[in-house]
């Protein structure tokens, strides 16, 4: 125990150090372009149960002020950086520029009200799972075969009016296999309106 703690002065020293050559938060990031020698990041991390933000916490330069408008610019920034795809508890807990999931749930209900408030999807995510199969449907027609994920991103790439193929994704559980239920559901759909699909599902 008083070797951890001797180790953490020491991080703790290089830290402050760091602060002085760095403008503005003291990120992972930043800490590694201005020392090339001291405690390694990856080790100030591990050397606090709550990581790095708890070290920052404990040398004093964890001082922001979490706004919303603030958390939610931090955010769009973020999935901007993730291409466009919203982000995970544990991506958005991985990034030393966001404030903590649990603070975004907090603040805003959850994950899914805090993306939306960002602006996170764009206006897609109110399309109902009846318009999507429905899509689906129409574009394997168009394909001879089920939309892969890559299909689908190229025809909303082309200007098909789709939900995003997260939304999809997300939609039919969100989990490995969430495609192929969705591929079920086509299936399904086309058997209600007597109509058939040039594909099966094997």
């Amino acid at each position: 125990m008083h070797a951890t703690r001797q180790r953490q002065a020491v991080a703790l020293a290089d830290l402050r150090r760091a602060s002085t050559m760095i403008d503005g938060r003291v990120t992972q990031a930043a800490y590694k372009r201005v020392m090339t020698a001291g405690t390694p990041a990856r080790t100030i991390a591990e050397l606090w149960p709550g990581g790095w933000r708890e070290a920052l916490r404990e040398a004093g330069l964890a001082t922001v002020n979490h706004t919303d408008a603030r958390m939610l610019s931090q955010l769009a920034r973020a999935v901007r950086d993730n291409g466009g795809r919203p982000l995970t508890a544990r991506q958005i807990n991985s990034r030393d520029d966001l404030p903590s999931a649990s603070l975004y749930l907090l603040r805003f209900g959850s994950l899914h009200d805090a993306h939306s408030a960002a602006g996170v999807p764009a206006g897609d995510d109110h399309a109902s799972t009846e318009q999507i199969v429905a899509d689906g449907v129409e574009l394997a027609r168009l394909l001879g075969r089920f939309p892969t994920w890559q299909d689908w991103r190229c025809a909303r790439a082309g200007g098909r009016p789709l939900a995003s193929e997260w939304q999809v994704w997300r939609r039919f559980g969100g989990r490995q296999g969430a495609w192929r239920m969705f591929h079920y559901h086509l299936l399904e759909a086309a058997s209600e309106r007597e109509a058939q699909l040039p594909v099966s599902l094997g």
